[in-house]
C-alpha cells in the first residue's frame, strides 16, 4: 500500500519492528513519514493526490488485528509428530512440509508452529486465525497426556467457531473430540501410496470448480468409523468411507496433501514389517499417478480465510 503513487505520507505509532517495516518498504520513494514508536495501535494518515486527506480508513485509524482484511493471515500448526531423523532430509520435518504447502498458495501466510508433543499448545487461540492439525503415527484413542490436552483443545477451538483443519490423525482426533469413533482396521489394512476417493459435497471454499474425485498420499491404518453429530461427509472409498468431514468450522481429510512422493515412498518403505510387502509394493506403484496436493492446499487456505470472516 506504502508504494502506491496515491500514498504522499505515512504516519505510524506502534512496534519497533512495525517501523523498521514502514521505513525499509519506503525507502528510495518520495514520501513523507512520521513515526511513534512504542504503541500498539497502528494510525495510517493517508494523503490523496484528489484531496487533501479526503479519505481515512475508519477515521484515520486501522487497528492491528487479524480480522482486518489487508493484514496478512496467520495459520498455527498444531504438530503431533516429527518425521524420523533418517527421513528428515527428504522434505524436512512436518512443519516445513506444511509451511511449504501453504506457501505454495500464498507466502505472505504466517505460520506459528506448535509442538503438541511437547507440550506447547496455544495460550490464546485467537492468536491466529485458524489452525491446522498434522497427522501422527500415535492413534486418536491412544491413552497419552497430550492427546487428551489436544483433544480439549479440539473442543474449544470448535466451541470458538475457529477454524480448524485435520490431517490424517488430525482428521481422526477431530472426529474422536466432537464425538466420533477411530478404530484400526484389521481386515482391511493399511491405505498408502496414492488413494482416491469420491467428493459427496461441494462448498464455497472448493472454488468454482470443485473435483469430482480426490487423490492424495497416504499412509494410514486407523479410520473414522462414527461420525461427530452434524458432521457433513466430504469424501469417501470403498476402502475407507469416512475420508472427510466437515462440522461447523472444522474440515477433515484422510489423506496428506503435505506429503511428497519421495517422502511417502521412504515412509512405507521403512514400515514394510508392519504394513506388509505386498501392499508395498502396490503403493510404490501408485506413485506415478497424478495427486491433487496443490489443489488441497488451496482449499485449506480458503477454507481458513471464509471462516474466519465470520468470526
Amino acid at each position: 500500500m506504502i508504494k502506491s503513487p496515491q500514498i504522499h505520507y505515512v504516519a505510524f505509532t506502534g512496534s519497533v519492528v512495525g517501523g523498521e517495516a514502514i521505513e525499509k518498504s519506503a525507502s528510495g520513494l518520495f514520501k513523507g513519514i512520521g513515526l511513534e514508536l512504542g504503541k500498539k495501535i497502528l494510525p495510517i494518515f493517508v494523503q490523496m493526490q484528489t484531496s487533501l486527506f479526503s479519505s481515512l480508513y475508519e477515521a484515520c485509524c486501522i487497528k492491528h488485528d487479524h480480522s482486518t482484511e489487508n493484514l496478512r493471515m496467520v495459520i498455527g500448526l498444531l504438530q503431533c509428530d516429527h518425521v524420523a531423523d533418517d527421513l528428515n532430509d527428504i522434505n524436512g520435518d512436518y512443519q516445513d512440509m506444511f509451511s511449504k504447502l501453504i506457501h505454495d498458495q500464498d507466502d505472505s501466510v504466517e505460520v506459528n508452529i506448535f509442538d503438541l508433543t511437547a507440550d506447547k499448545f496455544p495460550q490464546d487461540l485467537a492468536a491466529c486465525d485458524g489452525y491446522i492439525i498434522s497427522g501422527s503415527q500415535f492413534s486418536a484413542y491412544d491413552d497419552i497426556a497430550w492427546i487428551h490436552k489436544a483433544k480439549s483443545l479440539v473442543r474449544d477451538l470448535f466451541n470458538a467457531k475457529i477454524p480448524t483443519i485435520g490431517i490424517c490423525f488430525g482428521h481422526q482426533l477431530i472426529a474422536e473430540s466432537l464425538g466420533g469413533k477411530v478404530e484400526k482396521e484389521e481386515n482391511k489394512g493399511w491405505g498408502v501410496g496414492v488413494q482416491h476417493w469420491e467428493m459427496k459435497s461441494k462448498n464455497d471454499w472448493m472454488g468454482d470448480k470443485p473435483l469430482e474425485n480426490l487423490s492424495l498420499l497416504a499412509s494410514h491404518q486407523d479410520q473414522v468409523v462414527d461420525l461427530p453429530e452434524n458432521s457433513k461427509l466430504i469424501a469417501s472409498s470403498n476402502f475407507c468411507p469416512i475420508a472427510g468431514f466437515q462440522t461447523g468450522s472444522m474440515l477433515t481429510l484422510q489423506g496428506h496433501p503435505e506429503f511428497s512422493r519421495d517422502y511417502n515412498k521412504a515412509l512405507i518403505s521403512k514400515r514394510i514389517e508392519r504394513i506388509g510387502q505386498e501392499t508395498v509394493d502396490t503403493a510404490i506403484e501408485s506413485l506415478s499417478e497424478n495427486i491433487d496436493s496443490h489443489t488441497v492446499g488451496r482449499w485449506m487456505v480458503e477454507f481458513i480465510r471464509l471462516n474466519k470472516q465470520q468470526l
